[in-house]
């Protein structure tokens, strides 16, 4: 799998050079412009992992149970399974760390029926939103948009299920949904 994910970096970073003045302009916000090789160092490291996780993605289209289990690792899921078997539901707020299209395998360690979903943000591209939302829906979760999430998850208490919900803080919200700003990496950064 890996060595389709070594043959993209090259194509992303060298042939393509995708973003790459974005990138490096960010490293140089939070790291300055005094070591130009360390800067460089990070920069192919960002995009080794940026391909591992196009292909991580791609692979959980046919990807076996037991081998998300070998590759995904739950740390404390037995504390969301006590929250839910006290008759409340979760909501994790997750960042863009590793690969969090992974993340949804994680709904078959919880023992307790429940709706397993995530809130999401419809793409752009109608050919790529079908082919995400097949990706993420394939361990049993419901794909929310973003703009439904409050309505949705109203009708599931409603229905007098529980739900385990996730969502990751996005740092470049909508106009209209920026409410908060933080400091992230140094910079002071809209965060929804």
């Amino acid at each position: 799998m890996y060595l389709f994910s070594d043959m993209a970096y090259f194509i992303v970073y060298y042939v393509i050079g995708y973003r790459r003045k974005t990138v490096r302009h960010n490293l140089e916000l939070v790291f300055g412009t005094s070591d130009r090789k360390r800067l460089g160092r990070i920069e192919k490291k960002f995009y080794r992992h940026l391909c591992d996780c196009m292909v991580e993605t791609v692979k959980l289209l046919h990807i076996s149970d037991k081998e998300i289990d070998r590759r995904v690792d739950v740390t404390n899921g037995e504390l969301i399974d006590g929250i839910v078997r006290s008759g409340r539901s979760v909501v994790l707020f997750l960042g863009h760390y590793g690969n969090w299209e992974w993340v949804q395998a994680i709904i078959h360690h919880f023992h307790e029926p429940l709706v397993g979903g995530q809130i999401y943000r419809p793409l752009r591209n109608k050919v790529m939103d079908r082919l995400m939302l097949k990706v993420r829906s394939r361990f049993g979760l419901e794909c929310i948009p973003q703009k439904n999430a409050v309505r949705r998850l109203i009708g599931i208490e409603r229905e007098g299920k529980k739900f385990v919900i996730g969502f990751i803080s996005d740092q470049r919200p909508l106009g209209s949904a920026l409410h908060y700003w933080t400091d992230f990496l140094g910079q002071d950064t809209p965060y929804s």
